[in-house]
């Protein structure tokens, strides 16, 4: 299989691949503008030993690139009937105003890459074509594990300076659902992270536990998403969250406010005593990015760090409705929208309401 030798290129674009479901493209048509679902998934690549194959993949790929002086790279993909897929690829050197296309047939089941152009057919990198379609087998696999089945990817990369590329994908599901992920990629040291965090077990959770603008306390003591999404936060260091982008990281802190308040509130309930919720909230310590603290230092530090005033709108209300919480967490390529909403659906507590602290989490 001469031309399966060109694997890598495929899973590097696809693999540079998911916050929420309910975001959206803006599309125009003939009835005005509609908003198109959106998910963002959290395929992890980064690390682990099953991953490996994608990984030595995408550090070849990178590297002949980079010796060819290529600086960005578009590529796109439909699937087809019985799993085949139309890939394509194109090389472009920015500088040098340059060029190249590339076009191959993948059948899946068979792990059978054709080239459908002579350029694509002259190109090969220095792997197996065993590792190629392991590598490319298991991307797919990752993706589809997300409870997402895709139909059509568009993925690019550009060389943001000297060894280092940051990935983007858009792919379109069989729901007619975009999903999306951004990774950042370290040639010099063969690291490839996410920009975002992974918050699909809180978005899971608020899928089933918003139901017409209330919570259903009885969903979240019944299923483990709460927990692993706490697990989550918890594991995260300090390094790696500061690592994300300054949106990514203001998200991050909203949705664990929230998170830890969802669980607050469930260890009240059924009784919902106010003055037992607001004793927790102050005192209980709850571990976040390596740091145990009470929930009313995280929607403090929140507020005074980022100096957001949005900020307070997105935070969880226990006023009878979930307030900034819908079916959806925050992320942070969508922030500014989602917190423009979040003030829209969720006014301002009285004073009196405030003063009483009986209608918020402190």
């Amino acid at each position: 299989m001469k031309g399966a030798r060109f694997i890598p290129a495929l899973v590097f674009l696809y693999l540079v691949s998911p916050c929420a479901e309910g975001a959206a493209t803006q599309i125009t048509t003939t009835e005005g503008t509609v908003r198109q679902p959106e998910k963002e998934i959290h395929v992890n690549i980064h690390s682990g030993l099953k991953t490996i194959p994608i990984r030595k993949v995408i550090g070849a790929v990178i590297q002949r690139v980079e010796e060819k002086g290529v600086d960005a790279i578009n590529g796109s993909g439909a699937q087809g009937q019985d799993g085949v897929w139309d890939l394509s690829l194109t090389f472009m050197d920015k500088e040098k105003g340059t060029q190249r296309d590339f076009k191959w047939k993948y059948v899946r089941n068979e792990g059978k890459l054709t080239p459908l152009n002579a350029e694509a057919g002259k190109l090969s990198f220095p792997l197996s074509s065993f590792l190629f379609s392991t590598a490319i087998d298991m991307g797919l696999g990752m993706v589809e594990g997300q409870e997402v089945s895709p139909k059509t990817i568009n993925g690019s990369a550009k060389k943001i300076s000297e060894g280092l590329w940051e990935f983007d994908l858009v792919g379109l599901s069989n729901n007619n659902e975009n999903f999306v992920q951004k990774w950042a990629y370290n040639s010099e040291e063969g690291e490839l992270s996410p920009t975002q965090f992974d918050h699909s077990d809180l978005d899971k959770l608020l899928a089933k536990a918003v139901v017409n603008g209330k919570i259903d306390y009885t969903v979240v003591k019944n299923t483990p998403h709460l927990k692993d999404f706490l697990g989550k936060i918890a594991e995260i260091d300090e390094n790696g969250l500061k690592s994300f982008p300054q949106q990514e990281q203001l998200a991050f802190w909203i949705n664990a406010y929230n998170g830890i308040a969802l669980k607050v509130m469930a260890d009240n309930y059924p009784a919902m005593n106010p003055e037992s919720i607001a004793n927790t909230a102050e005192t209980k310590r709850f571990k976040v990015a390596g740091e145990k603290l009470p929930l009313v230092q995280i929607r403090d530090d929140t507020k005074n760090n980022f100096k957001d005033d949005r900020v307070d709108f997105a935070l969880f209300s226990v006023s009878g409705n979930p307030g900034g919480l819908w079916t959806e967490t925050y992320c942070g390529r969508r922030l500014n929208d989602q917190l423009d909403r979040a003030a829209v659906a969720s006014p301002r507590m009285t004073k009196n309401e405030e003063a009483e602290g009986s209608e918020r989490v402190y």
